[in-house]
């Protein structure tokens, strides 16, 4: 393909999977059957509405074959950026082993690559062991939850079930994250709480770019969110200095257009009051 590649949507993922399958039945054979269980953001493109794009595929290559060489293959083909597909999330708090358990199935491409992605609840319980405030773990969790059937709502419990399953227990999470989910239980029927919760994270996200722009590459993990909480604390500050500043501003304004109501309605008095006078100077006449 000859376009600048942008991001993986709904409608151009199924065409990349595709190629993939094709380049893994030339490697390993029209016999072959490679599953790859879809995690993260493209696991929540490929089953929910509500999101559009992710930028990456994270998945687990749960047969014994490595597609590596495959997925450089397609990416020189379609301008892919390189790692594509990768399984770097495999390094972070977020993966268990468990995973591939509790997958389904999603598409099989070619009669060759079979793509599984993560259960609804457990895709939940990775996002809360991630939490990451400047991505879209928050929201896609409100998205996740709000999107399902009601004959198929996915329960505190059953959210609760997973983190157990995958991670041993909360106190394996994030400290906050059992409170987050408890906060997005208890308004969960708010319609606007994915808009205000994905506005958020795009905001967060372009105070660490803008601060990354001023300072250079100093964000890394174990400084990030630090960073971005004082940078947020700061920000806050300032809109509350603006804030300030316009009250006194309007305050002020009111002020002056008080003293001209107060000073016009002076002079009108005095006209009055001479007008007054006259007429009864010239009536003693």
């Amino acid at each position: 393909m000859s376009y600048e590649f942008q991001s993986f949507s709904k409608e151009n993922i199924d065409h990349y999977f595709l190629m993939l399958s094709k380049e893994l039945k030339k490697e390993f054979g029209r016999n072959a059957e490679i599953e790859l269980v879809v995690v993260g953001g493209a696991a929540v493109l490929l089953n929910y509405g509500f999101r559009n794009s992710t930028m990456d595929i994270d998945a687990i290559v749960a047969s014994h074959s490595s597609i590596k060489d495959a997925v450089n293959r397609v990416s020189d083909i379609c301008g892919l950026p390189n790692g594509w597909i990768n399984s770097d999330f495999q390094k972070t708090k977020s993966y268990s082993p468990k995973l591939i358990a509790h997958s389904k199935f999603y598409k099989k491409y070619n009669q060759t690559l079979v793509v599984r992605t993560v259960a609804a609840e457990y895709l939940i319980a990775m996002k809360l062991s991630s939490l990451r405030p400047y991505k879209y773990d928050r929201s896609d969790i409100v998205g996740i939850i709000q999107t399902q059937d009601s004959n198929n709502f996915i329960t505190k419990e059953r959210v609760d079930n997973a983190v157990r399953e995958l991670y041993g227990g909360w106190e394996n999470l994030p400290k906050e994250a059992q409170s987050i989910i408890d906060k997005i239980y208890d308004d969960i029927n708010n319609k606007e709480l994915y808009s205000i919760i994905r506005n958020e994270e795009i905001g967060n996200k372009e105070l660490l770019i803008d601060f990354e722009n001023k300072y250079g590459n100093v964000l890394d993990e174990e400084n990030l969110e630090d960073i971005l909480k004082k940078i947020s604390e700061h920000k806050q500050a300032e809109n509350k200095g603006v804030e300030r500043k316009s009250i006194k501003l309007r305050l002020e304004e009111a002020q002056q257009k008080a003293d001209e109501y107060n000073a016009h309605r002076d002079q009108d008095s005095q006209v009055h009051i001479t007008e007054s006078h006259k007429e009864k100077h010239e009536s003693t006449r």
